[in-house]
């Protein structure tokens, strides 16, 4: 199933600092610093990609409208919560 933000964190600290060395070195020039960031980019999609987690399931699209309406799969929305805007009202002016 999904994993917790705290079990991560505690692995991801302790690698993030190992592997924060050698990257300094690395990063000295510029073209260090592009290839830095082409590698946190590709691990960071590579990390997201569908196929390699376990916690979701890859549906054909020709199938996606016919499982949505006959209810096998469902939308989940996610539980971001948005910043609400204040009423202009209840705006303090000077």
């Amino acid at each position: 199933m999904g994993q917790s933000g705290q079990a991560v964190s505690i692995i991801g600290g302790p690698l993030a600092a190992v592997l924060s060395t050698p990257l300094r070195l690395v990063t000295t020039n510029v073209y260090g610093m592009a290839a830095t960031a082409v590698g946190v980019y590709c691990a960071s999609r590579y990390a997201a990609d569908i196929g390699m987690r376990k916690d979701v399931m890859k549906i054909p699209v020709e199938d996606l409208t016919q499982r949505l309406a006959t209810g096998l799969v469902q939308v989940v929305e996610s539980q971001i919560l948005t910043a609400t805007v204040p009423e202009p009202h209840l705006l303090a002016t000077r």
